[in-house]
C-alpha cells in the first residue's frame, strides 16, 4: 500500500479542483459507522444526505461539558458507492448548527479509499473549524515523488482521531461530542461528460456571435 499525503486545503463556499475542467459533488450511497452516533437524530446516514440542516453526531460518554476522547471511541464513519467512482476531493461542512466554530467538529483524521474490500491510499489529514463549507482537494504523492489527482474508490472510510475540545471554553462550545454537518466527494466526470459539455459551451458561443 502506497503512503500519501493531503497537499493542500482552501476554505471557501464555491469549489474549483486543480486539473479539473468540471466536477460534480455526490453524496455516499450508504454510511455506516462504528456504533458511536447518537441515534435517531445524529445518524450515520445525515454525515453524506445532501442536506446540511441534519448534523451527523456522536454519543456524549462523559456528559456535557467534557472531551469526548478521554472516554469515547474513535469515530469510524464508512461512505460506501453502488458502483466504482473517481474522487480527487472532498467538499466538507464542520459541526456548526448553533454558530461557528464549535468544538464538536472533528480537527483530525484519517482516510482510507478503499476498492474491492483492500485500502488503495490513506491519508491523515487536518480538518478546519469554520461552519461553512470546506474544500479538501487530493493529490497524492508517494515517496518516489509520483502524484496521482484521483482514485477510483467504491468506498471512503474516515476515523477521526481528535476534535476542537478546549477546557477553556467547553462549557460554552462543546467538545463532548464528535460531529458535522456534512460530508460529500467530488467525482471526475467520464470523458462523454466532458465532451458533451465542450460542446454544450460551442454551442452557446456560437449563438453569441
Amino acid at each position: 500500500m502506497r503512503k500519501c499525503q493531503l497537499l493542500s486545503l482552501v476554505a471557501g463556499g464555491m469549489f474549483a479542483f486543480a486539473g479539473v475542467s468540471e466536477a460534480v459533488l455526490i453524496t455516499a450511497d450508504g454510511v455506516t459507522d462504528n456504533g458511536v452516533s447518537a441515534l435517531p437524530a445524529g445518524q450515520p446516514s445525515n454525515a453524506s444526505d445532501g442536506d446540511t440542516a441534519t448534523p451527523w453526531y456522536t454519543t456524549d460518554p462523559g456528559g456535557y461539558p467534557s472531551d469526548y476522547f478521554d472516554l469515547g471511541e474513535d469515530p469510524v464513519l464508512s461512505f460506501t458507492f453502488s458502483s466504482d467512482v473517481e474522487i480527487n476531493g472532498l467538499a466538507y461542512w464542520s459541526y456548526a448548527p448553533w454558530g461557528p466554530p464549535h468544538l464538536n467538529s472533528p480537527k483530525s483524521a484519517t482516510i482510507a479509499f478503499m476498492n474491492d474490500g483492500g485500502v488503495v491510499e490513506t491519508v491523515t489529514v487536518e480538518l478546519a473549524n469554520l461552519g461553512g463549507s470546506v474544500q479538501q482537494d487530493l493529490d497524492f504523492q508517494d515517496d518516489l515523488g509520483t502524484v496521482a489527482d484521483s482514485l477510483t474508490v467504491d468506498e471512503v472510510k474516515i476515523t477521526i482521531t481528535d476534535n476542537y475540545y478546549d477546557a477553556v471554553n467547553a462549557g460554552v462550545d462543546g467538545g463532548d461530542r464528535v460531529g458535522f454537518v456534512e460530508l460529500q466527494f467530488n467525482t471526475v466526470p467520464e470523458p462523454a461528460s466532458i465532451v458533451l459539455i465542450g460542446l454544450g459551451g460551442l454551442a452557446m458561443i456560437k449563438r453569441r456571435k
